[in-house]
């Protein structure tokens, strides 16, 4: 599946830039009286300039749905940047970036979480050895340990008196109620720090290796597959095989893929997730 980031450059030099599979059908959208009004930056320029000089300023073949909203993403706020598309004297982009498809934001969602949570549930580990030691056992905490306090507040804050003052030595010192109260707050504080940076360290993690994190997600690519069992098309949703088959409901097809009937429209249909997988059975059909 390919995908492409596109400039659009007005009579007036300003630009737009964005992204799509098919930019000319990307194109007709915007300046479709349905449709293009939700884009107001694009339109209104439109309906005053015309139509505008359009170029291909990256494209890219991709495997699958995943890798390809994240990278369209994070490569149309590049440009966005690079041509500072969002100030009102140089373009028309509203925002640095376009959204996901929602099916792609769902699944990348649960993949961002489940990393982010994966890393969360080790570096948090020390943080736990850490507050049991200091508020419930009274123990002494190691040069380790405590040196993964003091750097956490690397950066002046409301804590760092209390940090300055406990005695992580003597435990016995501590005897003002209000020092350990705030501890107990300082700690919290800390458990904050260590799930901010993670999270942003997750999320400059996919922006630069979204082929890495998602390469072994599968999307939903539907593939038309005729009686010699070769791939004719592929699509990326019922909508789109509609469209091309020109049928209102799509409902025999969905019977094909979820095996409950063996061809529809003369052809075998089955997900690209599935091919390799269904394939042997597939030949048999065909060969037997």
């Amino acid at each position: 599946m390919k995908g492409v980031v596109y400039k659009c450059t007005f009579s007036d030099g300003k630009v737009y830039i964005g992204k799509s599979v098919h930019v000319y059908q990307r194109m007709k959208e915007h300046i479709n009286k349905i449709n293009g009004p939700s884009n107001p930056g694009f339109y209104d320029a439109y309906k005053r300039l015309g139509e505008p000089e359009v170029e291909i300023l990256f494209e890219k073949d991709f495997t699958n749905l995943l890798e390809r909203e994240v990278t369209l993403s994070s490569m149309e706020r590049y440009f966005i940047n690079i041509y500072d598309a969002t100030n009102p004297e140089c373009g028309y982009n509203k925002r640095n970036t376009s959204p996901f498809t929602p099916g792609a934001k769902k699944i990348i969602d649960e993949k961002i979480n489940e990393i982010t949570q994966n890393l969360l549930d080790e570096r948090l580990k020390d943080y736990e050895v850490i507050k049991e030691k200091l508020l419930n056992k009274k123990e002494l905490l190691n040069p380790a340990e405590l040196f993964f306090i003091k750097e956490k507040f690397r950066e002046k804050n409301a804590f760092q008196n209390a940090i300055d003052h406990f005695d992580f030595y003597n435990y016995e010192n501590n005897s003002d109620y209000d020092l350990e109260f705030l501890i107990d707050d300082a700690l919290r504080f800390i458990k904050h720090i260590i799930e901010t940076d993670t999270e942003k360290e997750v999320e400059d993690y996919i922006n630069n290796n979204a082929d890495l994190v998602f390469g072994n997600i599968n999307d939903n690519t539907i593939l038309k597959i005729n009686q010699l069992g070769e791939i004719v098309k592929e699509y990326q949703s019922l909508n789109e095989v509609c469209e091309e088959l020109n049928i209102v409901r799509p409902d025999n097809i969905r019977y094909v893929l979820r095996g409950r009937q063996k061809m529809a429209y003369n052809h075998y249909w089955m997900y690209k997730k599935d091919y390799e997988e269904k394939k042997k059975h597939l030949e048999k059909d065909l060969f037997n």
